[in-house]
């Protein structure tokens, strides 16, 4: 036999070399795939798969986390040591280090624990989940300034985690304690506050907290108080039956030439635009109608246009809400009418809400004219009447279809206080109050006959 070329032996040690290379690599590949697979088991709630991932791959950072969690409270010392690792083999996710933190902290070493979380905000600070952990480390450490600065972060990187994190605000605003942080933000609201301060006006339940929070933010004149805040506040005040104090949150919402239309009727002028909030006038959604200001063909005042497209329901879609004090009243104004089709026409009525509903006065029916024309009624509101609201609705439309088509005008609405009902006026309504008491008096037998 003749011995190999010698020129082929390190050829064939090169080759031995990759092949055991190339194996311990796919072994490697393996493991280190199966303790993939552990730890993706770990968020199934298996408890041995941390210890598996570990057998298959020593370094997997994820499964010595798990571990260092599972020994955070009974062994502290081995959840800092594997904590530790977990960072060491992974410096990319900063989560050890922040419960690394909360275990120094919990020893007494609060200088490390904020070197700790100095190194995870660093690491992520545009991580929404991990801003919002630090902001209750900061809490923790009594320093609730530097919290907010945190779940502001955590609120610009994800919107979705601002409902629970106002609900955290408003239960941290019942804590005295956080008075001087609260104030702070007031003073120079984070982007957040006017979202915050909505949704506590629509679904905080302590109408209290709501106030405290308007107060504070009156108190801060370099950063005054946006319309969206003033108007859910009013809102909610309104929806809460205070309509007195609603009103004053309401006036102090307006410009100037807005308080210029204010009187027992906002706007009835319609020189201003319809809002649809506080005491201005409301239009509610309506498919085959709709209400806008303009001026009438040939005319330069503004007047309200009430169009309607083939309605066959009854009316009611546009009201104002009042707030007359008790005495008698007269409301006046004028309609017109362009291609008008309707069957009863419709009425201005005047009704208390509260205590308890009742009308207080209505025009005549209402069809409208070629040319402009007057109406007028008067009514009167009683001592026990709190809140008052001026509707249009149609005349004949309670529990029947009723057809409407064209156009309704009306112009130079007005309310104006008078001395006293006229003397028809206080008949009518006397014959009205002993109807309405006969309607509904219980129905006696008749008297037996002698």
């Amino acid at each position: 036999m003749t011995a190999p070329p010698p020129s082929t032996t390190p050829q064939r040690i090169w080759q031995a070399l990759l092949v055991l290379t190339l194996g311990l690599l796919a072994w490697r590949i393996a493991a280190v795939g199966l303790a993939s697979v552990q730890v993706r088991a770990l968020d199934s709630g298996d408890a041995t798969a941390a210890r598996q991932a570990l057998v298959w791959y020593p370094g997997q950072a994820a499964a010595l986390y798990h571990q260092g969690l599972e020994r955070h409270d009974d062994d502290p010392a081995a959840a800092a040591e594997k904590l530790t690792a977990a960072f060491s083999h992974n410096p990319t996710d900063p989560r050890p280090l922040l419960v690394l933190a909360g275990l120094a902290l919990a020893n007494g070493d609060a200088a490390r624990a904020d070197r700790l979380v100095a190194h995870v905000d660093a690491l992520r600070p545009s991580n929404a989940d991990l801003q919002r952990d630090l902001g209750q480390y900061w809490l923790q450490r009594q320093r609730p300034e530097q919290a907010f600065q945190h779940w502001s972060r955590a609120i610009a990187a994800d919107p979705g985690l601002a409902p629970p994190l106002f609900a955290t605000f408003r239960q941290l605003f019942q804590d005295p304690s956080q008075a001087a942080a609260f104030a702070a933000l007031t003073r120079n609201p984070p982007d957040w506050w006017t979202n915050f301060f909505v949704d506590t006006a629509q679904h905080g339940q302590d109408l209290s907290t709501l106030r405290r929070l308007y107060r504070l933010r009156r108190e801060a004149p370099a950063a005054p108080l946006t319309q969206r805040e003033r108007q859910a506040y009013y809102e909610r005040l309104l929806r809460e039956g205070l309509s007195a104090e609603a009103y004053l949150a309401w006036v102090n919402s307006l410009n100037p030439v807005q308080r210029q239309q204010l009187g027992p009727l906002y706007n009835g002028s319609f020189e201003l635009p319809l809002l649809g909030r506080g005491f201005d006038w409301r239009i509610e959604p309506l498919d085959r109608g709709d209400v806008t200001r303009a001026p009438f063909e040939g005319e330069s005042r503004n007047a309200l246009r009430l169009r309607f497209r083939l309605l066959r329901t009854p009316y009611r879609h546009l009201v104002q809400p009042l707030l007359l004090a008790p005495g008698a009243y007269e409301l006046t104004g004028s309609s017109r009418a362009l291609n008008l089709l309707t069957e009863g026409g419709f009425r201005w009525q005047v009704r208390c809400l509260a205590p308890a509903p009742a009308l207080l006065g209505e025009s005549e029916r209402l069809f409208g004219s070629d040319t402009w024309s007057a109406f007028r009624f008067e009514f009167e509101v009683p001592d026990t009447c709190r809140d008052q609201e001026l509707r249009l609705v149609s005349a004949d439309g309670a529990g029947r279809e009723v057809l409407t088509d064209g156009e309704l005008w009306f112009a130079q609405l007005g309310i104006r206080r008078l001395a006293a009902l006229s003397p028809l006026t206080r008949g009518k309504l006397e014959a009205s109050r002993m109807e309405a008491q006969g309607a509904t008096a219980p129905a006696t037998e008749p008297p037996p006959s002698p």
